[in-house]
């Protein structure tokens, strides 16, 4: 990046099947070097969970000079003393959390295999279920990572929605015993029978896991309610039906990303924290534990400048949400958190500080290490 005039970089969204990676076009800014000198040196820059947040400090006030034309005249010889530049600090969080996010993201020869496999099968449910309708995308909604765009490398289950008739509602509602464990069956079925032979095929309380040529493609068979909502089996116990808003949960993720993806790519990260550290939480819980972060972390708006810090506080926020509740939205459904995975995110935290602290110092090396310990060897040690 050059001197002088702010660069200006244009939002682009990236498609589900049309990245070469899930890169986001965060705006770098072009003067994060001077900006670093902006930055608190406090030790405890955010305040904490158990107190009230401050609205952040605008840092563009913090450059502006004291102005002088209200000074008594009768100081003549006042001069304003000659600015002294300070040291820039952070000068590799940006490159450093930019090769990141790009490490982490899915390639498009893996986006268009994992779309060929997602239509070969959706082709095979809908001849089953609908005679003379050969779609590749009909009748189908894609669901989880692949249609909020939080899918991260290694390769991520593509998760779907298929929708059945009604017709076929009335007639396993006039069947008796779990009546959602028989959908499954039939689904996971028809699939042997048509298409996959030779596939290992299971049904899994939700959904039927087809795992083809290295993709895992998850389906829930579902009924569409005239809401927009829909039911999808489940068949724990005796089997009954759970209400899903997919779209719901999308829009809760679109609204907390602006302007800069944070939220997105805060999912991201943290679900590449969970693989490295084999972390027992599900990732829609990671997803909404980050939306709910964002919405009160003073940074929320700023670049990935900041992203050092985005990492430590999110995770001194999820250690407080140990054993509490997330709320679904579209379906206002609570789920429990839990708290297995708390020594792995105390571990994480304290990884963070470390880092954070060597970030603002430039200590390149002993950051790198320390979010190494977080991410694995995915973030770069050297970045300059």
């Amino acid at each position: 990046m050059g001197s002088g005039d702010d660069e200006v970089w244009a939002w682009t969204m990236t498609s589900l099947f049309s990245s070469p990676t899930e890169r986001s076009s965060v705006p770098r800014s072009a003067t994060y070097r001077a900006l670093a000198g902006l930055r608190s040196t406090e030790p405890n820059p955010w305040a904490s969970i158990v107190a009230p947040l401050a609205n952040p400090i605008s840092r563009a006030n913090l450059l502006a000079p004291v102005p002088l034309s209200n000074l008594p005249s009768l100081i003549p010889a006042y001069q304003a003393p000659t600015p002294v530049a300070a040291k820039p600090k952070w000068i590799y969080v940006t490159r450093r959390f930019d090769q990141l996010i790009d490490a982490i993201g899915i390639r498009q020869d893996e986006i268009d295999d994992g779309a060929k496999k997602l239509g070969r099968l959706i082709a095979s449910l809908n001849r089953c279920y609908y005679p003379g309708e050969p779609s590749e995308t009909a009748n189908s909604v894609i669901i989880g990572s692949w249609a909020k765009r939080t899918r991260v490398r290694p390769f991520s289950d593509i998760d779907v929605l298929f929708i059945l008739p009604y017709e076929d509602y009335l007639r396993f509602e006039n069947r008796g015993g779990n009546k959602q464990s028989q959908i499954l069956t039939e689904m996971r079925t028809n699939l042997k029978n048509s298409t996959y032979p030779r596939t290992e095929i299971v049904g899994d309380r939700h959904v039927v896991i087809v795992e083809v040529d290295g993709v895992t493609i998850e389906v829930a068979p579902a009924f569409l309610l005239t809401d927009g909502r829909y039911w999808v089996c489940d068949t724990k116990d005796n089997g009954s039906y759970k209400l899903a808003d997919p779209a719901a949960e999308l829009q809760a993720l679109e609204l907390a990303t602006p302007p800069n993806d944070n939220a997105r790519q805060l999912t991201r990260m943290i679900k590449r924290w969970q693989l490295h550290s084999d972390v027992s939480i599900k990732t829609f819980q990671l997803e909404r534990l980050a939306i709910n972060f964002m919405a009160q972390w003073p940074h929320s708006q700023c670049d990935r400048f900041w992203y050092d810090w985005m990492i430590r506080d999110f995770f001194l926020y999820m250690i407080s949400r140990a054993d509490s509740f997330v709320r679904m939205p579209g379906t206002g459904e609570w789920i429990f958190l839990g708290a297995t995975w708390l020594t792995a995110a105390n571990l994480a935290y304290k990884n963070a500080q470390a880092a954070c602290a060597y970030e603002q110092a430039n200590l390149e090396t002993l950051a790198g290490d320390s979010w190494q310990e977080i991410f694995g060897r995915v973030v770069p040690v050297s970045v300059s």
